[in-house]
Order: structure tokens, then sequence, then C-alpha cells
């Protein structure tokens, strides 16, 4: 006879075509339970119906996945409910979230500084081949912008700014032997090295930060990232000693100015990043006292000055204090401070998550060199190993050239546009984008050249606007004016979107013709 044939997996149980439907349908259901909730939400309130946008746009994967982190950071029902989890997580277990990581005394940590320390050496295989970045390697882009800077006769100096956890190491992990010294990435030292070697000048904050710390005054604050007023004064101080010990010159001060002491409250951007519901009182505000640089003479704040020889780039670490939107005040920060202790007036380019390529491009657009002596290039450490910082070969012009300041109005085909933002990954409000027209007619006005960049709004208060939906192959009628003028000022809690490449100087948008 032959032998009885029995399934490999011995069956137990058996499911009706009635009930496979049903459990098909309540799968099919959850799936598309959110994206049909936030429709809507978005119908009954009038916002605006974010589900189209992936039908506006080239059907690739990029865009799709723009789309679900969009839906992922905008959705009602998941951020109604968001807060309240986080607050039974942080209570039951004392845990953060994917951003922070929960120390000591009531401290907290963002764990993109806390990775700084206790990740791999930043210039590791694992870093330089992460796909989030299409420039990680920091090495390449400080020694091309110290060369171009050296052919023009200016001096660089690059100034890392240590992440908390490199000085309050204790606040994570009580058991840490301060004999140790100050914490870092293992390829910190190297990639110092390799710059000095070069004959770029580095002035480490970290030991200094670290020694100062013995006297008993809190450098960094306990729900923020950034350094307490002292913290930031002290780095401030440190570094105008050894600017002027490099570079003599600097002694001679042109300004005199003076401070006052302004109390602000607030409880810090880690914080934030909790999002922990109303009821939660677990954190307090904390108080501390900003010293506003004003000019004695005149009683005006201290403003950076674009005709200084002396250029200050920088993040967050600079802006803290010094721009009011960071809710800690304003006019006190590193860059005032920085002038204050050389006793001359600085020009600053700083944008939060920006020092890597942003304020260098900035940098490159905006300024004329030939009057420029000296660059300090200051930003986060945690930036080396963050994979989605982007360190770019910023390519600067021979010249500055001359842009004519009356308006002009312009028909122009899209033929090269910038990636817009998503919302919830970027550390600003407000974002500037930049797109490549050529020219189709000239409406009023007189303008000479084939073709032009612009740049406009392209987010506000983490929203999108309709720049974000720009294609090559569009067609605009704009109003143009000069963008130097409109883009000098209260540029320094705003970010910028830019994969045009070409750096020759913008025309801002003034208006928008249907």
């Amino acid at each position: 006879m032959p032998r009885e044939e029995r399934p490999i997996v011995p069956e137990v149980g058996q499911t009706s075509p009635t009930a496979g439907w049903i459990l098909a349908g309540f799968f099919v259901a959850a799936i598309f339970a959110v994206p049909l909730s936030q429709l809507v939400w978005e119908l009954a309130t009038g916002a605006k119906l974010q589900e189209f946008n992936i039908f506006k746009r080239i059907p690739k994967l990029s865009n799709i996945q723009r789309y679900e982190d969009a839906l992922s950071e905008n959705n009602a029902a998941a951020n109604a409910l968001r807060p309240f989890v986080q607050w039974v997580q942080l209570s039951a277990v004392n845990q953060g979230n994917e951003e922070v990581a929960v120390g000591q005394d009531g401290w907290l940590f963002y764990k993109t500084g806390l990775r700084y320390v206790t990740g791999p050496g930043f210039r590791s295989v694992y870093c330089l081949e992460d796909v989030a970045a299409k420039s990680p390697d920091p090495l390449p882009a400080v020694l091309d912008f110290h060369k171009q800077l050296k052919q023009r006769g200016i001096d660089l100096v690059v100034v890392p700014f240590p992440v908390k956890p490199q000085i309050y190491p204790e606040k994570l992990a009580p058991s840490y032997n301060p004999s140790l010294g100050p914490p870092t990435n293992v390829h910190e030292r190297e990639f110092i090295d390799s710059l000095e070697r070069e004959g770029v000048r580095v002035i480490n904050l970290r030991l200094p930060l670290w020694n100062a710390k013995s006297d008993g005054e809190q450098l960094y604050m306990s729900l923020d990232t950034h350094w307490t007023p002292a913290g930031m004064d002290f780095a401030a101080r440190s570094l105008a000693a050894e600017l002027v010990r490099l570079h003599p010159w600097l002694a001679e001060n042109t300004r005199s100015f003076d401070t006052r002491d302004v109390p602000v409250s607030n409880k810090g951007d880690i914080f934030d990043m909790l999002k922990l519901p109303e009821f939660s009182h677990r954190y307090h505000e904390n108080t501390v006292t900003v010293r506003q640089v004003f000019d004695p003479q005149s009683g005006e704040l201290l403003e950076p000055d674009p005709d200084s020889p002396v250029v200050l780039l920088g993040d967050s670490f600079v802006n803290v204090f010094s721009v009011a939107a960071m809710k800690w005040g304003d006019h006190a920060g590193f860059g005032e401070h920085l002038a204050l202790h050389l006793g001359r007036t600085l020009d600053v380019i700083a944008v939060n998550g920006g020092a890597p390529s942003v304020t260098r491009r900035r940098l490159a657009r905006s300024r004329d060199l030939s009057s420029k002596k000296l660059v300090v290039w200051g930003f986060v450490t945690r930036e080396l190993i963050d994979p989605e910082s982007e360190w770019e070969l910023v390519q600067f012009p021979s010249a500055v050239a001359a842009q004519s300041q009356e308006p002009f109005e312009i028909t122009g085909r899209i033929i090269a546009v910038s990636r817009p933002p998503n919302p919830g990954d970027v550390p600003y409000p407000h974002c500037l984008t930049y797109t490549k027209y050529k020219v189709v007619s000239v409406e009023k006005g007189s303008f000479g050249e084939a073709d032009l960049i612009t740049v406009q709004w392209v987010m506000r208060d983490f929203k999108l606007l309709p720049a974000a939906d720009y294609q090559v192959g569009d067609i605009h009628r704009m109003v143009l004016v000069p963008a130097a003028g409109k883009m000098q000022k209260d540029l320094k809690q705003i970010g910028e979107t830019d994969d045009i490449g070409d750096l020759r100087q913008p025309y801002w948008v003034e208006e928008m013709k249907e």
C-alpha cells in the first residue's frame, strides 16, 4: 500500500472564507484608519489636504516617504495620544523617547549629542557610508574652506562647541570617574590633528569648560541642549583670549560696549522634545539672567556688522540668548559676548542646525570677502556624527556681482528646484528655498540674463507653503528684488533648502502673480 502522505506541518485548524474576509477587512481598515482619520480632520477643520500632495508630485519612493513622514508628524489622532503615552512612559519607567534621554537630578539630554560621546568614531565607515547624508565627512569640507580663504588672504579658526554630555557626564552616569576628564568621540583627536597638520587653527573649548565646572557655577542648562549664560560667556571670553594670542591685531579695541541684566524664564528645547501633556508638572521653568550687550553712547543693542573684518559662523549655540524666538532672550548670545570681549563689532552668520554648510553658502552669496581678515567657524560637536549633517564643498565665487536695486517682473520656467524640508525633521520653524528659473520673458523693468536664482519662504511656523510643491517645468510670473537687503536681518533662526549648486546672488520673490 502506498504510504499515506501527510503535510510537513500538521494542520491544527481551518479558517472559513467568511472569517478570512472579516480578518482581511480588519487589517485593511487598520492600515487605512490613520490616513482616513487625518483626511476627515483636515476636511472638518479646513486644513490643507496633505493627502493631495502625493498625487501632485512624481510618484517615486522619496515622495511617498515624504508623505508618510508628514502623516506621522501631523496626524491629529497620533498627536492627541502621544503626549499622554509619553507621560505614562516617563512616569512608569523614567524613559524618554527617540530624541530624549532622561538623566540624573532632573537633567535631560539630546540623544544625538549623547551618541557623539558613546557612539562610533564619526569618521568611521559606519558614518561615512550612511545614505542619509550626501557629504557626511567634515574633513574635506573644512580643508577646502580653509584653502579658499587662504587664497584670499583670510585666516580660518575652527571652534568645536562641546555637547552637554561632554561637560556633565555624571548627570547621565553617576559613577563616571572625573579623573578621566571630559569624554569625547574616539575620532575627535584624529580629526583635529588632521586639520592642524594642514595649517587649520583649532580652538577646542572642551577642556576649558570642563575645568571651569569645578568653580561650582552651572555651565549647561538642565532641560536644554545649550550652555547657560555663564557657560556661554566663559566660552566667549576664553575664545577671545585665544584669538588675540593667535592674531595680535585683534588686541586693539575699536569699540566699547556695556551690558545690562535681563531675567528670562523657560524650560528648554529638550523638554519641548518630550511633548508632555499640559497637566504634567514633573519639570519646572528655570530662570536665568542674560547680559544684553549695547552701545553705551547710543543705547542701541549690539547687532551684527556685515562690514567687520571678523566673521563668526555658527549654529544654535551662537543664537541662544541672541534670538528671541529661542525663548532665552535676545542680544545676549555668543556673538554679542565675543564682540564684548574683543572690543569690536563682528559679522555674524548663524543658523540653527546650519553650521556645516548653510552658513558658508550664505557667506559666499552675501558677503564681499575682500574686506574680511578672519573667519571663526563654530559648530556643536554633535554635527560631526549626525548622519543628517551635510558637509558640502561650497565653491566661493571670485567676486560678488553687483545687482540692480530696482524691482522687476519676469515670467520664468523652473529648471532646478530644491527639496522642501520635512517640518518634523528640522530644528527651525521657518525655512527658505532656492529655485533656478530660465527667463521666458521680462514683463516689467530691466533684466538681461538668461537665467537666475530666486529665494522665498517654503516653511513658516513648521507649516509648508506653496513653494514646497514646485516642480521642474512649472512656469511662474513674479516680481523680484535683490535678496541681500531682504535677507540681511532676522535670519538667525531660519533654515534653507538649496540643491541648486549655483552660488550667484539670488533674487527675492516679492510677489507671485497669477
